[in-house]
């Protein structure tokens, strides 16, 4: 058995405990996939109670694989940041119309008594120019 290898990297699409080998607690373990520079793509087995952890994969990938793997975690990781980004700068864009919405009906409110102060005080100018030339 390996020992453990400290990853901050692992997958878990469809965890499966078949043919995997049981932890030492007797419980089934998962198949992960570890992402690290020097174990990219290589599949191991673990029980999340215990930290049992067992190699699937009996060598590690090397060469034009290696380099393979490691380009597309890359590209995996450059593509989930660009899509954290794209859905931070929708959300700012909407709260941003939100509000501009919200302030629409408030500032033609705001036009529309400016116009009848105005108004207003037009009519009130006429009237009393009307009554102070009779």
């Amino acid at each position: 058995m390996a020992q453990p290898q400290s990853s901050n990297s692992v997958t878990s699409r469809n965890p499966s405990s078949i043919d995997g080998p049981p932890c030492h607690c007797l419980r089934p373990t998962v198949m992960l996939t570890a992402w690290t520079d020097t174990n990219p793509g290589r599949r191991f087995y673990k029980c999340y109670l215990h930290g049992f952890f067992d190699w699937a994969d009996a060598e590690e990938p090397h060469g034009w694989q290696r380099h393979s793997l490691l380009e597309a975690r890359d590209q995996i990781r450059r593509l989930r940041k660009d899509k954290a980004d794209l859905y931070n700068e929708f959300a700012e864009l909407h709260h941003q119309l939100t509000l501009r919405a919200n302030r629409e009906p408030s500032d033609k409110m705001l036009r529309q008594m400016f116009v009848m102060s105005w108004g207003g005080f037009i009519t009130v100018t006429a009237i009393l120019v009307y009554m102070l030339k009779n």
